[in-house]
This record gives C-alpha cells, sequence and structure tokens, in this order.
C-alpha cells in the first residue's frame, strides 16, 4: 500500500522542534508518576533476572509528545547503566522529522518507518554485537 500523505507543516512547527530539542531545554519538563517510574523498574529488573539487557526506546515523536523520552532520562537518571536509545531529537535524527516521512506531527508514515526501523535494527545490533546476529 502506497502512502501518498504528505503533511503540510506550519513553518512554526520546525521553530518549535528547534526550540523544544535545544540543549539548553532537553525535554525534562516532563516529570513522569512515580508509578511510572517504578514499572519500568520492574521491567527492567525482570528482564535482566532473566538474563536479557533491557533498551529504553525514546522514538521520534512530535514536539507535543514528549513522555516517553522524559521517562526514560529520568529512569537513567537513577539507574545510569540503562541502555537509551533515544531518537527524540529532530536535530540528531532530521531524517525521521522531515515532511515526507510523516504522517502528522507525532507519526511516521510508512516511508519514515521503514527508515526508523532501519536506523533501531543499526543501532540495535551496536548496544550488543556479541549476541546479535546481521
Amino acid at each position: 500500500m502506497k502512502d501518498d500523505h504528505v503533511p503540510n507543516f506550519d513553518p512554526s512547527y520546525y521553530e518549535n522542534l528547534r526550540q523544544w530539542a535545544a540543549p539548553e531545554r532537553p525535554n525534562d519538563d516532563f516529570v513522569p508518576a512515580a508509578a511510572m517510574l517504578d514499572a519500568i523498574g520492574d521491567v527492567m529488573e525482570l528482564s535482566r533476572e532473566h538474563g536479557a539487557t533491557p533498551i529504553l526506546l525514546a522514538p521520534p515523536q512530535g514536539a507535543y509528545l514528549t513522555y516517553l523520552r522524559g521517562a526514560a532520562r529520568e529512569y537513567h537518571r537513577k539507574d545510569p547503566e540503562t541502555i537509551i536509545l533515544d531518537y527524540g531529537d529532530p536535530m540528531a535524527y532530521p531524517a525521521l522529522y522531515a515532511d515526507d516521512v510523516r504522517w502528522d506531527y507525532d507519526h511516521l508514515n510508512e516511508q519514515g518507518a521503514q527508515r526508523f526501523t532501519e536506523l533501531l535494527s543499526q543501532d540495535f545490533i551496536k548496544t550488543n554485537p556479541g549476541r546479535c546476529r546481521k
């Protein structure tokens, strides 16, 4: 199925993304609830008990959905050994935020999903190369 939808973003969207991703404002305005951090911790602990290496993922989301990135960063402060694959920065991953790969502000289209999947698989292999087959 071909995805012909290309959003027509207002130019202010890109300015908002730049401000949102700026190093001096690292999306820390979202404070996850203690229950959310506890739940993440439970999953991380259970994964490690079973010999897995847990990885937190912050997908390429719009400027209005920062909760996944905020929760991953907050958990990482508590447990610095945690691996985070963070694609929530439009300046670091501009190819995931271009008009032609977005369905809307917060969602990738089919082409964007393909790009993200390729990037995610490459980065996943880098996190634990001894346990991944190419």
